[in-house]
Protein backbone atom coordinates (compact mmCIF):
# COMPACT_ATOMS: atom_id res chain seq x y z
CA UNK A 1 0.00 0.00 0.00
CA UNK A 2 3.00 2.03 0.89
CA UNK A 3 4.70 1.46 -2.14
CA UNK A 4 1.25 2.17 -4.52
CA UNK A 5 0.91 5.59 -2.72
CA UNK A 6 5.10 6.64 -3.23
CA UNK A 7 4.29 5.50 -7.00
CA UNK A 8 1.27 7.77 -7.03
CA UNK A 9 2.72 10.53 -5.27
CA UNK A 10 5.64 10.33 -7.85
CA UNK A 11 3.05 9.66 -10.96
CA UNK A 12 1.48 13.07 -9.54
CA UNK A 13 4.79 15.14 -9.05
CA UNK A 14 6.08 13.50 -12.46
CA UNK A 15 3.10 15.00 -14.06
CA UNK A 16 3.12 18.51 -12.55
CA UNK A 17 7.07 18.08 -13.37
CA UNK A 18 5.85 17.38 -16.71
CA UNK A 19 3.42 20.23 -17.20
CA UNK A 20 5.80 22.54 -15.93
CA UNK A 21 8.01 21.56 -18.58
CA UNK A 22 5.11 22.41 -20.97
CA UNK A 23 4.55 25.71 -19.90
CA UNK A 24 8.54 26.69 -19.77
CA UNK A 25 8.47 25.34 -23.18
CA UNK A 26 5.84 27.46 -24.16
CA UNK A 27 7.36 30.48 -22.23
CA UNK A 28 10.73 29.76 -24.49
CA UNK A 29 8.62 29.77 -27.69
CA UNK A 30 7.25 32.94 -26.82
CA UNK A 31 10.29 34.57 -25.81
CA UNK A 32 11.97 33.63 -28.93
CA UNK A 33 9.09 35.15 -30.99
CA UNK A 34 9.65 38.58 -29.28
CA UNK A 35 13.33 38.15 -29.39
CA UNK A 36 13.04 37.90 -33.10
CA UNK A 37 10.19 40.78 -33.39
CA UNK A 38 12.61 42.68 -31.61
CA UNK A 39 15.28 41.99 -33.33
CA UNK A 40 13.13 43.32 -36.18
CA UNK A 41 11.98 45.97 -34.52
CA UNK A 42 15.74 47.39 -33.98
CA UNK A 43 16.70 46.66 -37.45
CA UNK A 44 13.94 49.09 -38.50
CA UNK A 45 14.91 51.42 -36.30
CA UNK A 46 18.67 51.44 -37.33
CA UNK A 47 17.31 51.65 -40.93
CA UNK A 48 15.48 54.34 -39.77
CA UNK A 49 18.24 56.00 -37.91
CA UNK A 50 20.62 55.71 -40.61
CA UNK A 51 18.46 57.62 -43.22
CA UNK A 52 17.91 60.30 -40.59
CA UNK A 53 22.31 60.33 -40.32
CA UNK A 54 22.05 63.71 -42.35
CA UNK A 55 19.83 65.51 -40.02
CA UNK A 56 22.48 67.58 -38.16
CA UNK A 57 24.78 67.13 -34.96
CA UNK A 58 22.06 67.10 -32.48
CA UNK A 59 20.48 63.73 -34.77
CA UNK A 60 23.65 62.14 -34.54
CA UNK A 61 23.90 62.47 -30.71
CA UNK A 62 20.42 61.27 -30.85
CA UNK A 63 21.38 58.46 -33.30
CA UNK A 64 24.82 57.95 -30.84
CA UNK A 65 22.17 57.36 -27.83
CA UNK A 66 20.40 55.49 -29.77
CA UNK A 67 22.98 52.97 -31.08
CA UNK A 68 24.43 52.47 -27.65
CA UNK A 69 20.91 51.55 -26.62
CA UNK A 70 20.11 49.49 -29.29
CA UNK A 71 24.20 47.40 -28.79
CA UNK A 72 23.24 46.78 -25.03
CA UNK A 73 19.76 45.70 -26.05
CA UNK A 74 21.33 43.30 -28.84
CA UNK A 75 23.48 42.11 -25.84
CA UNK A 76 20.86 41.46 -23.40
CA UNK A 77 19.14 39.71 -26.43
CA UNK A 78 22.33 37.76 -27.24
CA UNK A 79 22.48 36.59 -23.46
CA UNK A 80 18.93 35.32 -23.37
CA UNK A 81 19.47 33.25 -26.65
CA UNK A 82 22.09 31.93 -25.02
CA UNK A 83 20.48 31.00 -21.74
CA UNK A 84 17.08 29.72 -23.70
CA UNK A 85 19.58 27.46 -25.72
CA UNK A 86 20.93 26.56 -22.36
CA UNK A 87 17.90 25.62 -20.98
CA UNK A 88 16.51 23.93 -24.34
CA UNK A 89 19.66 21.91 -24.47
CA UNK A 90 19.02 20.76 -20.58
CA UNK A 91 15.38 20.18 -21.37
CA UNK A 92 15.66 18.24 -24.66
CA UNK A 93 17.09 15.41 -23.10
CA UNK A 94 14.00 15.44 -20.30
CA UNK A 95 11.79 15.77 -23.09
CA UNK A 96 13.22 13.13 -25.35
CA UNK A 97 13.17 11.39 -21.84
CA UNK A 98 9.47 11.93 -21.06
CA UNK A 99 8.72 11.36 -24.84
CA UNK A 100 10.82 7.86 -25.56
CA UNK A 101 8.49 7.13 -21.58
CA UNK A 102 5.41 7.58 -23.58
CA UNK A 103 5.43 4.99 -25.95
CA UNK A 104 2.07 3.96 -25.09
CA UNK A 105 -0.12 6.66 -25.48
CA UNK A 106 2.27 8.91 -27.26
CA UNK A 107 0.69 9.61 -30.11
CA UNK A 108 -2.98 10.72 -28.15
CA UNK A 109 -0.89 12.85 -25.81
CA UNK A 110 1.35 14.59 -28.68
CA UNK A 111 -2.22 15.88 -30.52
CA UNK A 112 -3.37 17.09 -27.11
CA UNK A 113 -0.74 18.81 -26.24
CA UNK A 114 -0.01 20.61 -29.99
CA UNK A 115 -3.57 21.44 -29.51
CA UNK A 116 -3.20 22.86 -26.26
CA UNK A 117 0.28 24.47 -26.99
CA UNK A 118 -1.71 25.65 -30.53
CA UNK A 119 -4.31 27.43 -28.28
CA UNK A 120 -1.40 28.53 -25.69
CA UNK A 121 0.46 29.81 -27.99
CA UNK A 122 -2.41 31.63 -29.83
CA UNK A 123 -3.10 33.39 -26.45
CA UNK A 124 0.51 34.27 -25.89
CA UNK A 125 0.76 36.01 -29.49
CA UNK A 126 -2.60 37.72 -28.80
CA UNK A 127 -1.36 38.97 -25.43
CA UNK A 128 2.03 39.67 -27.32
CA UNK A 129 0.37 41.47 -30.06
CA UNK A 130 -1.63 43.36 -27.05
CA UNK A 131 1.73 44.25 -25.40
CA UNK A 132 3.87 45.19 -28.71
CA UNK A 133 0.71 47.40 -29.70
CA UNK A 134 1.19 49.09 -26.06
CA UNK A 135 4.89 49.41 -26.82
CA UNK A 136 4.90 50.53 -30.12
CA UNK A 137 2.32 53.03 -29.29
CA UNK A 138 5.00 54.27 -25.94
CA UNK A 139 7.55 54.22 -28.56
CA UNK A 140 5.01 56.53 -31.11
CA UNK A 141 4.04 59.29 -28.57
CA UNK A 142 7.88 59.30 -27.60
CA UNK A 143 8.94 59.37 -31.49
CA UNK A 144 5.94 62.61 -31.47
CA UNK A 145 8.00 64.11 -29.05
CA UNK A 146 11.11 63.96 -30.62
CA UNK A 147 9.69 64.79 -33.98
CA UNK A 148 6.27 64.94 -36.04
CA UNK A 149 8.19 63.09 -38.55
CA UNK A 150 7.84 60.31 -36.79
CA UNK A 151 4.13 60.38 -36.81
CA UNK A 152 3.47 58.96 -39.74
CA UNK A 153 6.12 56.38 -39.54
CA UNK A 154 4.76 55.22 -36.45
CA UNK A 155 1.27 55.41 -37.77
CA UNK A 156 2.44 53.40 -40.81
CA UNK A 157 4.62 50.79 -37.82
CA UNK A 158 0.87 50.69 -36.06
CA UNK A 159 -0.47 49.84 -39.58
CA UNK A 160 2.08 47.50 -40.49
CA UNK A 161 2.04 45.94 -36.93
CA UNK A 162 -1.76 45.29 -37.04
CA UNK A 163 -1.44 43.77 -40.65
CA UNK A 164 1.76 41.19 -39.39
CA UNK A 165 0.01 38.36 -39.50
CA UNK A 166 -1.55 39.36 -42.53
CA UNK A 167 1.73 40.47 -44.47
CA UNK A 168 4.11 37.65 -43.22
CA UNK A 169 4.51 36.24 -46.37
CA UNK A 170 5.06 39.25 -48.44
CA UNK A 171 7.07 41.16 -45.40
CA UNK A 172 10.46 41.74 -47.64
CA UNK A 173 7.82 42.97 -50.55
CA UNK A 174 6.67 45.26 -47.39
CA UNK A 175 10.15 46.06 -46.48
CA UNK A 176 11.54 47.28 -50.02
CA UNK A 177 8.44 49.10 -50.00
CA UNK A 178 8.37 50.92 -47.06
CA UNK A 179 12.04 51.58 -47.45
CA UNK A 180 11.29 53.46 -50.78
CA UNK A 181 8.57 55.00 -48.70
CA UNK A 182 10.93 56.33 -46.15
CA UNK A 183 13.43 57.58 -48.31
CA UNK A 184 11.26 59.79 -50.25
CA UNK A 185 9.77 61.10 -47.60
CA UNK A 186 13.09 61.62 -45.80
CA UNK A 187 13.50 63.44 -49.30
CA UNK A 188 10.45 65.43 -49.46
CA UNK A 189 10.89 66.27 -45.36
CA UNK A 190 14.30 66.95 -45.19
CA UNK A 191 13.60 70.66 -45.48
CA UNK A 192 10.80 70.38 -42.81
CA UNK A 193 13.51 69.19 -40.13
CA UNK A 194 15.84 71.73 -39.99
CA UNK A 195 12.77 73.84 -39.30
CA UNK A 196 11.39 71.73 -36.05
CA UNK A 197 15.44 71.27 -34.70
CA UNK A 198 14.11 74.13 -31.67
CA UNK A 199 11.40 71.22 -31.06
CA UNK A 200 13.83 68.30 -31.50
CA UNK A 201 16.38 70.15 -28.92
CA UNK A 202 13.53 70.24 -26.27
CA UNK A 203 12.38 66.69 -26.97
CA UNK A 204 16.19 65.73 -26.51
CA UNK A 205 15.48 67.05 -22.98
CA UNK A 206 12.80 64.81 -22.61
CA UNK A 207 14.06 62.06 -23.51
CA UNK A 208 17.09 62.56 -21.93
CA UNK A 209 14.75 62.67 -18.35
CA UNK A 210 13.01 59.46 -19.92
CA UNK A 211 16.19 57.97 -20.48
CA UNK A 212 16.80 57.89 -16.93
CA UNK A 213 13.87 56.48 -16.20
CA UNK A 214 14.48 53.91 -18.72
CA UNK A 215 17.64 52.94 -17.06
CA UNK A 216 16.35 52.96 -13.75
CA UNK A 217 13.56 50.32 -15.51
CA UNK A 218 16.69 48.23 -17.11
CA UNK A 219 18.20 48.40 -13.64
CA UNK A 220 14.73 46.79 -12.23
CA UNK A 221 14.35 44.59 -14.93
CA UNK A 222 17.96 43.46 -14.54
CA UNK A 223 17.16 42.18 -10.95
CA UNK A 224 13.96 41.01 -12.26
CA UNK A 225 16.11 38.99 -14.44
CA UNK A 226 18.34 37.72 -11.56
CA UNK A 227 15.73 36.71 -9.74
CA UNK A 228 14.20 35.22 -12.45
CA UNK A 229 17.33 33.01 -13.10
CA UNK A 230 17.44 31.72 -9.84
CA UNK A 231 14.03 30.44 -10.08
CA UNK A 232 15.19 29.47 -13.48
CA UNK A 233 17.99 27.38 -11.39
CA UNK A 234 15.23 26.17 -9.37
CA UNK A 235 13.11 24.51 -11.80
CA UNK A 236 16.14 23.20 -13.42
CA UNK A 237 16.60 21.33 -9.83
CA UNK A 238 13.32 20.62 -9.93
CA UNK A 239 13.09 19.09 -13.32
CA UNK A 240 16.04 16.92 -12.58
CA UNK A 241 14.79 15.19 -9.41
CA UNK A 242 11.43 14.65 -11.93
CA UNK A 243 13.73 13.11 -14.31
CA UNK A 244 15.09 11.14 -11.75
CA UNK A 245 11.18 10.12 -10.41
CA UNK A 246 10.84 9.34 -13.97
CA UNK A 247 13.92 7.45 -14.27
CA UNK A 248 12.68 5.84 -11.40
CA UNK A 249 9.76 5.28 -12.51
CA UNK A 250 10.60 4.10 -15.90
CA UNK A 251 12.41 1.67 -14.49
CA UNK A 252 9.37 0.42 -11.92
CA UNK A 253 7.16 0.42 -15.47
CA UNK A 254 9.87 -1.93 -16.75
CA UNK A 255 10.10 -4.00 -13.69
CA UNK A 256 6.30 -4.24 -13.86
CA UNK A 257 6.58 -5.03 -17.12
CA UNK A 258 8.73 -7.86 -16.67
CA UNK A 259 6.41 -9.06 -13.86
CA UNK A 260 3.78 -8.43 -16.59
CA UNK A 261 5.40 -10.51 -19.02
CA UNK A 262 6.24 -13.39 -16.37
CA UNK A 263 2.58 -13.38 -15.15
CA UNK A 264 0.82 -13.70 -18.73
CA UNK A 265 3.91 -16.74 -18.94
CA UNK A 266 2.38 -18.50 -16.09
CA UNK A 267 -1.07 -17.38 -17.00
CA UNK A 268 -0.39 -19.02 -20.60
CA UNK A 269 0.74 -22.28 -18.79
CA UNK A 270 -2.04 -22.24 -16.46
CA UNK A 271 -4.51 -21.63 -19.50
CA UNK A 272 -2.28 -24.62 -21.03
CA UNK A 273 -1.91 -26.83 -17.90
CA UNK A 274 -6.46 -25.95 -17.92
CA UNK A 275 -7.02 -26.63 -21.29
CA UNK A 276 -4.99 -29.90 -20.50
CA UNK A 277 -7.11 -30.45 -17.17
CA UNK A 278 -10.13 -29.86 -19.83
CA UNK A 279 -8.62 -32.91 -21.91
CA UNK A 280 -8.29 -34.96 -19.34
CA UNK A 281 -11.84 -34.13 -17.87
CA UNK A 282 -13.11 -34.82 -21.36
CA UNK A 283 -11.36 -38.05 -21.25
CA UNK A 284 -12.52 -38.51 -18.05
CA UNK A 285 -16.12 -37.83 -19.42
CA UNK A 286 -15.61 -40.22 -21.71
CA UNK A 287 -14.41 -42.61 -19.33
CA UNK A 288 -17.64 -42.15 -17.36
CA UNK A 289 -19.44 -42.51 -20.34
CA UNK A 290 -17.37 -45.58 -21.44
CA UNK A 291 -17.78 -46.50 -17.29
CA UNK A 292 -21.79 -45.91 -18.39
CA UNK A 293 -21.77 -48.00 -21.59
CA UNK A 294 -19.55 -50.21 -19.40
CA UNK A 295 -22.14 -50.83 -16.83
CA UNK A 296 -24.79 -51.26 -19.23
CA UNK A 297 -22.62 -54.01 -21.04
CA UNK A 298 -22.08 -54.95 -17.69
CA UNK A 299 -25.27 -55.22 -16.75
CA UNK A 300 -26.56 -56.68 -20.55
CA UNK A 301 -23.67 -59.58 -19.65
CA UNK A 302 -25.09 -60.03 -16.71
CA UNK A 303 -28.67 -60.89 -17.37
CA UNK A 304 -27.32 -62.41 -20.40
CA UNK A 305 -24.98 -64.40 -17.65
CA UNK A 306 -28.47 -64.98 -15.73
CA UNK A 307 -30.37 -66.00 -18.65
CA UNK A 308 -27.70 -68.25 -19.82
CA UNK A 309 -27.43 -69.97 -16.19
CA UNK A 310 -31.43 -70.23 -16.39
CA UNK A 311 -30.95 -71.98 -19.90
CA UNK A 312 -27.66 -73.86 -17.78
CA UNK A 313 -30.11 -75.04 -15.55
CA UNK A 314 -32.66 -75.97 -17.91
CA UNK A 315 -29.91 -77.62 -19.45
CA UNK A 316 -29.14 -79.31 -17.16
CA UNK A 317 -32.45 -80.43 -15.91
CA UNK A 318 -32.62 -81.49 -19.45
CA UNK A 319 -29.47 -83.38 -18.87
CA UNK A 320 -30.64 -84.67 -16.01
CA UNK A 321 -33.89 -85.97 -17.82
CA UNK A 322 -31.80 -87.13 -20.52
CA UNK A 323 -29.50 -89.22 -18.47
CA UNK A 324 -32.35 -91.14 -16.69
CA UNK A 325 -34.46 -91.24 -20.23
CA UNK A 326 -30.71 -92.65 -21.39
CA UNK A 327 -30.66 -94.88 -18.00
CA UNK A 328 -33.98 -96.20 -18.76
CA UNK A 329 -33.47 -96.78 -22.34
CA UNK A 330 -30.13 -98.64 -21.43
CA UNK A 331 -32.14 -100.91 -18.85
CA UNK A 332 -34.87 -101.50 -21.37
CA UNK A 333 -32.00 -101.97 -23.93
CA UNK A 334 -30.31 -104.28 -21.30
CA UNK A 335 -33.80 -106.12 -21.04
CA UNK A 336 -34.27 -106.05 -24.35
CA UNK A 337 -31.06 -107.40 -25.42
CA UNK A 338 -31.91 -110.17 -22.34
CA UNK A 339 -34.82 -110.64 -24.38
CA UNK A 340 -33.01 -111.22 -27.61
CA UNK A 341 -30.69 -113.48 -26.21
CA UNK A 342 -33.90 -115.63 -25.07
CA UNK A 343 -35.74 -115.66 -28.27
CA UNK A 344 -32.15 -116.15 -30.37
CA UNK A 345 -31.51 -119.31 -27.27
CA UNK A 346 -34.67 -120.43 -28.43
CA UNK A 347 -34.45 -119.99 -31.93
CA UNK A 348 -31.73 -121.93 -31.33
CA UNK A 349 -32.86 -124.54 -29.63
CA UNK A 350 -36.17 -124.38 -32.54
CA UNK A 351 -33.19 -125.03 -35.38
CA UNK A 352 -31.87 -127.45 -33.36
CA UNK A 353 -35.35 -128.94 -32.49
CA UNK A 354 -36.18 -128.69 -36.48
CA UNK A 355 -32.53 -130.12 -37.48
CA UNK A 356 -33.07 -132.90 -34.51
CA UNK A 357 -36.62 -133.64 -36.12
CA UNK A 358 -35.00 -134.15 -39.75
CA UNK A 359 -35.71 -130.87 -41.01
CA UNK A 360 -33.53 -128.26 -42.64
CA UNK A 361 -32.60 -125.60 -40.21
CA UNK A 362 -28.55 -124.23 -40.29
CA UNK A 363 -27.72 -122.28 -37.37
CA UNK A 364 -26.05 -119.62 -38.11
CA UNK A 365 -23.18 -117.04 -36.16
CA UNK A 366 -25.14 -114.30 -36.55
CA UNK A 367 -28.62 -113.44 -35.17
CA UNK A 368 -29.71 -112.01 -38.18
CA UNK A 369 -29.07 -114.29 -40.47
CA UNK A 370 -30.30 -117.34 -38.06
CA UNK A 371 -33.51 -114.92 -37.64
CA UNK A 372 -33.28 -115.12 -41.60
CA UNK A 373 -33.39 -118.69 -41.66
CA UNK A 374 -36.04 -119.74 -39.36
CA UNK A 375 -37.98 -117.23 -41.18
CA UNK A 376 -37.40 -119.39 -43.80
CA UNK A 377 -38.22 -122.43 -42.00
CA UNK A 378 -41.24 -121.42 -40.38
CA UNK A 379 -42.50 -119.84 -43.79
CA UNK A 380 -41.55 -123.52 -45.49
CA UNK A 381 -42.95 -125.17 -42.29
CA UNK A 382 -46.34 -122.95 -43.37
CA UNK A 383 -46.24 -123.61 -47.22
CA UNK A 384 -46.07 -127.18 -46.30
CA UNK A 385 -48.36 -127.37 -43.34
CA UNK A 386 -51.04 -125.08 -46.34
CA UNK A 387 -49.82 -127.99 -48.77
CA UNK A 388 -50.89 -130.54 -46.17
CA UNK A 389 -54.14 -129.02 -44.65
CA UNK A 390 -54.94 -128.40 -48.48
CA UNK A 391 -54.35 -132.06 -49.38
CA UNK A 392 -56.25 -133.21 -46.51
CA UNK A 393 -58.78 -130.73 -46.81
CA UNK A 394 -59.12 -132.50 -50.67
CA UNK A 395 -58.47 -136.16 -49.07
CA UNK A 396 -61.71 -135.27 -47.08
CA UNK A 397 -63.52 -133.84 -49.79
CA UNK A 398 -62.66 -136.96 -51.33
CA UNK A 399 -63.43 -139.31 -48.29
CA UNK A 400 -66.79 -137.36 -48.06
CA UNK A 401 -67.31 -138.23 -51.52
CA UNK A 402 -66.55 -141.61 -51.00
CA UNK A 403 -68.71 -141.66 -47.91
CA UNK A 404 -71.82 -140.04 -49.94
CA UNK A 405 -70.93 -142.85 -51.84
CA UNK A 406 -70.88 -145.51 -49.79
CA UNK A 407 -74.25 -144.02 -48.56
CA UNK A 408 -75.88 -144.36 -51.55
CA UNK A 409 -74.12 -147.64 -51.74
CA UNK A 410 -75.52 -148.20 -48.61
CA UNK A 411 -78.94 -147.62 -49.39
CA UNK A 412 -78.49 -149.22 -52.32
CA UNK A 413 -77.49 -151.71 -49.64
CA UNK A 414 -80.22 -151.61 -47.48
CA UNK A 415 -82.70 -151.80 -50.67
CA UNK A 416 -81.35 -154.64 -51.43
CA UNK A 417 -81.07 -155.71 -47.98
CA UNK A 418 -84.07 -157.97 -47.81
CA UNK A 419 -82.22 -159.31 -50.94
CA UNK A 420 -78.91 -160.27 -49.60
CA UNK A 421 -78.81 -159.28 -45.76
CA UNK A 422 -76.41 -162.21 -45.23
CA UNK A 423 -74.13 -161.29 -47.68
CA UNK A 424 -73.71 -157.57 -46.97
CA UNK A 425 -73.31 -158.09 -43.47
CA UNK A 426 -69.69 -158.75 -43.86
CA UNK A 427 -69.27 -156.00 -46.20
CA UNK A 428 -71.14 -153.85 -44.24
CA UNK A 429 -68.71 -154.58 -41.22
CA UNK A 430 -65.82 -154.02 -43.46
CA UNK A 431 -66.97 -150.61 -44.50
CA UNK A 432 -68.17 -149.42 -41.44
CA UNK A 433 -64.62 -150.47 -40.07
CA UNK A 434 -63.01 -148.79 -43.12
CA UNK A 435 -65.30 -145.57 -42.21
CA UNK A 436 -64.68 -145.69 -38.76
CA UNK A 437 -60.99 -145.94 -39.27
CA UNK A 438 -61.16 -143.00 -41.93
CA UNK A 439 -63.76 -140.87 -39.74
CA UNK A 440 -60.33 -141.43 -36.94
CA UNK A 441 -57.67 -140.63 -39.45
CA UNK A 442 -59.89 -137.76 -40.63
CA UNK A 443 -60.34 -136.64 -37.16
CA UNK A 444 -56.50 -136.89 -36.63
CA UNK A 445 -55.46 -135.15 -39.40
CA UNK A 446 -58.05 -132.11 -38.55
CA UNK A 447 -56.03 -131.99 -34.95
CA UNK A 448 -53.00 -132.48 -36.93
CA UNK A 449 -53.43 -129.02 -38.89
CA UNK A 450 -55.17 -127.43 -36.38
CA UNK A 451 -51.95 -128.20 -34.10
CA UNK A 452 -50.00 -127.27 -37.14
CA UNK A 453 -52.03 -124.11 -37.40
CA UNK A 454 -51.88 -123.27 -33.73
CA UNK A 455 -47.52 -123.59 -34.32
CA UNK A 456 -48.04 -121.58 -37.48
CA UNK A 457 -49.90 -118.79 -35.58
CA UNK A 458 -47.36 -119.25 -32.68
CA UNK A 459 -44.50 -119.42 -34.83
CA UNK A 460 -45.91 -115.66 -37.39
CA UNK A 461 -46.71 -114.07 -33.54
CA UNK A 462 -43.55 -114.97 -32.46
CA UNK A 463 -41.70 -113.67 -35.48
CA UNK A 464 -44.15 -110.52 -35.48
CA UNK A 465 -43.27 -110.36 -31.89
CA UNK A 466 -39.35 -110.90 -32.59
CA UNK A 467 -39.98 -108.29 -35.51
CA UNK A 468 -41.17 -105.90 -33.44
CA UNK A 469 -38.34 -106.37 -31.15
CA UNK A 470 -35.56 -105.82 -33.63
CA UNK A 471 -37.00 -102.77 -34.87
CA UNK A 472 -37.59 -101.62 -31.43
CA UNK A 473 -33.85 -102.42 -31.01
CA UNK A 474 -32.65 -100.78 -34.25
CA UNK A 475 -35.11 -97.50 -33.30
CA UNK A 476 -33.69 -97.52 -29.65
CA UNK A 477 -29.97 -98.39 -31.12
CA UNK A 478 -30.65 -95.18 -33.47
CA UNK A 479 -32.30 -93.26 -30.45
CA UNK A 480 -29.38 -93.74 -28.28
CA UNK A 481 -26.82 -93.07 -30.88
CA UNK A 482 -28.94 -89.40 -31.27
CA UNK A 483 -29.10 -89.33 -27.85
CA UNK A 484 -25.52 -89.81 -27.49
CA UNK A 485 -24.47 -87.20 -30.02
CA UNK A 486 -27.19 -84.87 -28.32
CA UNK A 487 -25.62 -85.61 -24.92
CA UNK A 488 -21.66 -84.86 -26.82
CA UNK A 489 -23.56 -81.68 -28.10
CA UNK A 490 -25.02 -80.58 -24.77
CA UNK A 491 -21.69 -81.63 -22.95
CA UNK A 492 -19.68 -79.34 -25.42
CA UNK A 493 -22.47 -76.12 -25.35
CA UNK A 494 -22.20 -76.57 -21.61
CA UNK A 495 -18.62 -76.66 -21.71
CA UNK A 496 -18.60 -73.16 -24.23
CA UNK A 497 -21.14 -72.03 -21.70
CA UNK A 498 -18.79 -72.18 -18.54
CA UNK A 499 -15.71 -70.67 -20.58
CA UNK A 500 -18.41 -68.07 -21.66
CA UNK A 501 -19.04 -67.99 -17.88
CA UNK A 502 -15.23 -67.40 -17.10
CA UNK A 503 -14.60 -65.45 -19.45
CA UNK A 504 -17.42 -63.17 -18.06
CA UNK A 505 -16.09 -63.32 -15.02
CA UNK A 506 -12.78 -61.96 -15.83
CA UNK A 507 -14.51 -59.27 -17.80
CA UNK A 508 -16.40 -58.26 -15.26
CA UNK A 509 -13.13 -58.19 -12.99
CA UNK A 510 -11.05 -56.40 -15.31
CA UNK A 511 -14.10 -53.75 -15.61
CA UNK A 512 -14.21 -53.27 -12.36
CA UNK A 513 -10.58 -52.59 -12.38
CA UNK A 514 -11.37 -50.37 -15.11
CA UNK A 515 -14.12 -48.53 -12.89
CA UNK A 516 -11.83 -48.09 -9.89
CA UNK A 517 -9.21 -46.40 -11.88
CA UNK A 518 -11.85 -44.47 -13.95
CA UNK A 519 -13.13 -43.36 -9.74
CA UNK A 520 -9.01 -42.42 -9.15
CA UNK A 521 -8.66 -40.80 -11.95
CA UNK A 522 -11.84 -38.64 -12.20
CA UNK A 523 -11.30 -37.79 -8.63
CA UNK A 524 -7.81 -36.65 -9.81
CA UNK A 525 -9.09 -34.78 -12.66
CA UNK A 526 -11.52 -33.19 -9.63
CA UNK A 527 -8.72 -32.31 -7.98
CA UNK A 528 -6.44 -30.75 -10.26
CA UNK A 529 -9.56 -29.33 -11.89
CA UNK A 530 -10.50 -27.03 -8.27
CA UNK A 531 -6.51 -26.86 -8.09
CA UNK A 532 -6.41 -25.11 -11.40
CA UNK A 533 -9.69 -23.10 -10.93
CA UNK A 534 -8.40 -21.97 -7.22
CA UNK A 535 -5.04 -20.62 -9.32
CA UNK A 536 -7.42 -19.51 -12.20
CA UNK A 537 -9.25 -16.92 -10.11
CA UNK A 538 -6.06 -16.03 -8.00
CA UNK A 539 -3.88 -15.79 -11.66
CA UNK A 540 -7.44 -13.45 -12.99
CA UNK A 541 -7.01 -11.62 -9.52
CA UNK A 542 -2.92 -11.25 -10.02
CA UNK A 543 -4.19 -10.24 -13.50
CA UNK A 544 -6.81 -7.58 -12.39
CA UNK A 545 -4.23 -6.03 -9.91
CA UNK A 546 -1.57 -5.95 -12.25
CA UNK A 547 -4.14 -3.70 -14.55
CA UNK A 548 -5.21 -1.52 -11.96
CA UNK A 549 -1.57 -0.79 -11.16
CA UNK A 550 -0.81 -0.32 -15.57
CA UNK A 551 -3.99 2.06 -15.03
CA UNK A 552 -2.40 3.97 -12.18
CA UNK A 553 0.74 3.95 -13.82
CA UNK A 554 -0.45 5.03 -17.41
CA UNK A 555 -2.55 8.14 -15.21
CA UNK A 556 0.56 8.88 -13.01
CA UNK A 557 2.46 8.93 -16.72
CA UNK A 558 0.03 11.28 -17.68
CA UNK A 559 0.08 13.29 -14.81
CA UNK A 560 3.69 13.32 -15.08
CA UNK A 561 3.60 14.56 -18.72
CA UNK A 562 0.84 16.69 -18.15
CA UNK A 563 2.70 18.28 -15.54
CA UNK A 564 6.08 18.53 -17.38
CA UNK A 565 4.35 20.41 -20.20
CA UNK A 566 3.00 22.69 -17.89
CA UNK A 567 6.94 23.11 -16.39
CA UNK A 568 7.71 23.78 -20.08
CA UNK A 569 4.78 26.44 -20.30
CA UNK A 570 6.35 28.04 -17.24
CA UNK A 571 9.55 28.27 -18.34
CA UNK A 572 8.60 29.76 -21.47
CA UNK A 573 6.33 31.82 -19.29
CA UNK A 574 9.46 32.91 -17.01
CA UNK A 575 11.43 33.40 -20.55
CA UNK A 576 8.68 35.57 -22.05
CA UNK A 577 8.89 37.29 -18.92
CA UNK A 578 12.60 37.84 -18.59
CA UNK A 579 12.36 39.50 -22.22
CA UNK A 580 9.38 41.77 -22.14
CA UNK A 581 10.88 44.16 -19.85
CA UNK A 582 14.13 44.61 -21.65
Amino acid sequence: MMFRIHKFQAHSRIENLLLENGSLERKLEAECEKSNELERKLECASEERSSKESFGSLGDQMADGNKKRILELELEIRKLRAKLESTKEETVPVIREVDEDGDLRAKLLRTEIQLSEQKEENKLMCAQLNEFEVTLEQLNAQYKKTCEMCEALTEEREIAQKSLFEARKNFSEFQNEFRREMNQEADHKAKEMELYMKEAERSTERLQSEKKEIEELLEKCREQNRIYAGEMEKLKVELETAGRTVEFVEKQRKSLEDEKITLKECNEQLERRFDELKVRILNSENIEKRFSSNEKLLVEAQNQLSDLEADKRQLLQQLELQMKTTDRLREDLVSEKSRCGDLISRLRSVCKNIQLNGGKCEVADEDDEMIATIDDVIMKALLTAKREADALRIQQHTQIAELNDLRQDIEKLRRSENNSLTESDDRVRELSTENKNVKEQVYLLQERIRELQLDNSIVTSENSSLKRELQDIQRNTTENSKLHTELAKLQVSLRNLQLQEELLHEDNKELQKQLTLADKQRQAARVDLDAMQTMHSALLADHDRLQNIHNMLSNDYDRTKFENVQLKGKLKNLKVRTLIPA
